[in-house]
């Protein structure tokens, strides 16, 4: 049987299309392979009951670029059919009902990938072949992330009030009037952070770019990797203390409930030259605020550095800001926004305190961002380095999500496409 179809295949070449011709002699070499390919899947993955690796999913999308070529060629792969049947007959019988809805960080992105995977190959093979597969069932707490990130944010604003005086002011009235009296220029400062013109970023490297479109952006609990300080005793240390909870409380919480970092930004289209540091990532993902805002908060500075001594009174640079105080950003940025710039530094307003520390400011205003993150909250895509291409650039355009081009380190510019 193997022979006989390579010797098919092999007639089919004097019809065969030229720039086929090299897919078509590495076809030659792996075709006695497809067989046992499709014969080896595994079914604890289409049955739902196993998460995929990155390289299970790299293995079955190159097993259906395979099968495409088949396709390509006009090539008829039923004389396979006798061979691969027992193959398909047995993942037929084998149980793929998915015991549990209930998936880990990153489970269910992993999962229904390769279920679309395996969906794709089943429409290229004869219907003889198609393999059974299971539907995973979203997890219903998935529906709450957001609803509980917005209740950790709702917990800060109710609590955040009583530390306003260790700013220096009795009252925000009180700050707002030190701002209108430092300077015209602290005045358009306040109002450009009450109206929002600031964007809130997150960095990635560009090895995200295969992760996020499947399973959004994710914490070093998740993802098991920082290009900051790896530590997660350290970082449940701290944002426990910032959020004035047991660190043995704080250290159970589901991992996916615990704070996403960015930093603030100049607006797209801003003339404002952005000179704040960044460690974390090429890649640039300006989020939407109209569906964050609700579940951000804020620090001066890097947080991890800045971390509450345990036991220490809590002034009010010792809790995640909620983004409803940005106001308070304004002594930070109100050096670098006199020289035009975007460029957080250490306070300069009169009569402002905070607690400080002795590496000072690191170069970036701090966000965090609580509850669900994914390309749904994303505004636009900012690349330093390399374009996107191929499935990722599809991602970005099924979502209509605008790509700007900073490969010059000035103003990012509208990409087109063009390299």
């Amino acid at each position: 049987m193997k022979w006989a179809f390579l010797f098919f295949l092999s007639a089919s070449v004097s019809a065969c299309p030229p720039h086929l011709l090299s897919k078509l002699a590495q076809l030659n070499a792996e075709l006695p392979d497809l067989a046992k390919a499709l014969f080896s899947l595994d079914v604890e993955l289409l049955s739902g009951r196993k998460k995929p690796t990155w390289q299970d999913l790299e293995n079955i999308r190159q097993l259906r670029d395979r099968i495409q070529i088949t396709r390509d060629l006009k090539i008829d792969i039923t004389p396979l059919v006798p061979e691969l049947v027992v193959a398909a007959d047995a993942l037929e019988k084998s149980p793929l009902a998915n015991p549990t809805t209930q998936h880990g960080p990153t489970e269910y992105g992993l999962k229904t990938e390769y279920q679309r995977l395996i969906a794709d190959i089943n429409r290229l093979l004869p219907r003889e072949l198609r393999i059974a597969h299971a539907r995973i069932r979203p997890d219903p707490r998935d529906a709450k992330w957001t609803q509980r990130g917005r209740d950790i944010v709702r917990g800060i604003e109710a609590e955040f009030p009583a530390s306003f005086a260790t700013t220096g002011f009795v009252s925000p009235f009180h700050f707002r009037k030190a701002v209108k009296e430092e300077s015209f220029r602290a005045q358009e400062l306040w109002e450009d952070l009450e109206n929002e013109q600031f964007d809130v970023v997150v960095h990635r490297p560009v090895a995200g770019r295969w992760w996020i479109p499947r399973v959004g952006f994710h914490n070093q609990f998740v993802t098991g990797s920082s290009n900051g300080t790896f530590n997660n005793d350290l970082r449940n240390s701290a944002e426990a203390a910032y959020l004035g909870k047991p660190v043995g409380e704080y250290a159970v919480m589901d991992a996916r409930d615990k704070a996403k970092y960015g930093r603030l930004a100049p607006k797209l289209g801003s003339d404002l030259p952005d000179m704040s540091r960044n460690w974390y990532g090429d890649d640039m993902w300006v989020l939407d605020l109209e569906k964050i805002r609700d579940r951000l908060t804020w620090a001066p500075t890097d947080s991890l550095g800045r971390r509450p001594a345990p036991g220490s009174s809590r002034a009010w640079d010792k809790h995640f800001v909620p983004w409803s105080s940005r106001e308070l950003m304004l002594p930070y940025l109100l050096d670098g926004y006199k020289r035009g710039v975007l460029q957080p530094t250490d306070k300069v307003l009169p009569g402002f305190k905070d607690q400080g520390h002795p590496s000072g400011i690191y170069g970036y205003l701090e966000t965090q961002i609580w509850g669900d993150l994914t390309l749904d909250h994303v505004k636009a895509f900012v690349f330093t380095t390399s374009p996107p291409e191929g499935e990722f650039l599809e991602a970005l355009r099924a979502k209509n999500i605008p790509i700007y081009d900073k490969r010059n380190g000035g103003k990012p510019e509208l990409w087109t496409g063009t390299p």
